[in-house]
């Protein structure tokens, strides 16, 4: 098993891991500019393809590598404290984050977006039940749906892998890397295939999958993380990063060069950025994952700060960005592009505030700091 055959050190056991403060702090204030439009103020007020570039290349690798995070994170907790890590404390966790946060968009969809009847339409068709589910009632909640799914895929893999040699389970984690690889590649050209051999109009199986792959929330792109996450852990655990040999980084190189590869092709083909389903993100984000491993120096209080708040930045900045209109009135109106700009710059630091003060008054409440 990839996991069972590894002697965890001492000071394994008291890692915590510094680097993913980093990534946590980083990324969860990415998050809200990238919602809030902040990054593309940035490419108005220089070069337009810059901000495209902030946003599909850097912004988007938010939810990535929060779940490479998490998933490495699972898997070092379940060596540590067994098979029962999973079903006792990972999942319904998990499920309880779903619930209440899918839950508070639901009644804000309700009461403050108008949508009084949000409830039935989603409920009016199992198609548009999965979705609401499988999307977080379209919001960024999506990502607790997709960590529940994939960190069962987790348990699943390390189940099935206990009775084989662990050369072998390297071996098959790098072959469903591989694997997982292709379907996500198939997902991001499958527009090209439609357009060009089947002229739009597809047979009825590929038109459903060619819908599945437009849902920017679909699950199944970040299928390659299960087994990157799984390859990091086990390298780790073999003390493969406590230095930089040369091998070490022929791998980190070799990552880099594949985000960039990818990213040029998708430049080239494809006309959507706003989409998981790339392979640029999944390399991009193991890259950074080694790279947090390995980091060193100390972490600054600030960082950790924000990394403590990034679950709470995460959830409460959807609701600042998208219930904001008052904002948006600022630049109604006017054709004036510091009108406009101020109204993005407001709207961004309001909501990277609020969300943190609210996260701060969440954990002064028993029931309710184990949402945040």
């Amino acid at each position: 098993m990839i996991l069972k055959e590894i002697t965890i050190s001492p000071q394994a056991k008291t890692q915590t891991f510094e680097g993913f403060h980093f990534l946590r702090a980083i990324f969860s204030i990415l998050i809200v500019a990238l919602r809030s439009d902040f990054i593309g103020l940035i490419g108005l007020l220089t070069v337009a393809s810059i901000g495209d570039f902030l946003k599909a290349n850097i912004a988007y690798v938010a939810v990535p590598v929060f779940l490479q995070i998490s998933l490495f994170l699972f898997y070092f907790k379940r060596e540590q404290l067994g098979g029962s890590y999973f079903i006792r404390k990972r999942l319904p966790k998990l499920i309880y984050l779903y619930v209440f946060w899918v839950t508070a968009i639901v009644i804000f969809d309700i009461f403050l977006n108008k949508k009084p009847d949000i409830i039935r339409d989603t409920t009016s068709s199992v198609k548009g039940l999965i979705e609401f589910i499988v999307s977080g009632g379209s919001s960024p909640f999506f990502f607790f749906f997709a960590l529940i799914f994939l960190i069962s895929l987790a348990e699943g893999f390390v189940l099935s892998q206990e009775s084989r040699a662990f050369s072998k389970n390297i071996k098959l984690a790098y072959s469903l890397l591989f694997i997982s690889c292709l379907i996500v590649c198939c997902f991001s050209f499958i527009d090209l295939t439609i357009n060009n051999i089947f002229s739009g109009n597809p047979p009825s199986l590929l038109k459903v999958i060619h819908n599945i792959t437009k849902w920017d929330y679909n699950p199944l792109n970040f299928l390659p993380y299960v087994f990157t996450a799984a390859i990091t852990f086990h390298e780790f655990e073999q003390g493969k990063m406590q230095s930089l040999t040369p091998k070490f980084r022929i791998k980190l190189c070799l990552l880099f060069a594949l985000f960039i590869v990818f990213t040029i092709l998708e430049w080239s083909f494809r006309e959507d950025f706003r989409s998981y389903a790339r392979l640029s993100l999944a390399f991009g984000s193991w890259l950074l994952l080694y790279l947090s491993l390995i980091l060193s120096n100390p972490v600054p209080k600030v960082i950790k700060f924000l990394s403590g708040c990034s679950l709470g930045i995460y959830a409460f900045h959807v609701f600042f960005v998208d219930y904001s209109g008052w904002l948006d009135q600022l630049s109604w109106g006017t054709s004036s592009q510091s009108s406009a700009s101020a109204a993005i710059l407001i709207k961004f630091s309001f909501a990277l505030v609020a969300s943190i003060l609210l996260t701060l008054g969440f954990r002064k409440n028993g029931f309710l700091k184990n949402f945040v």
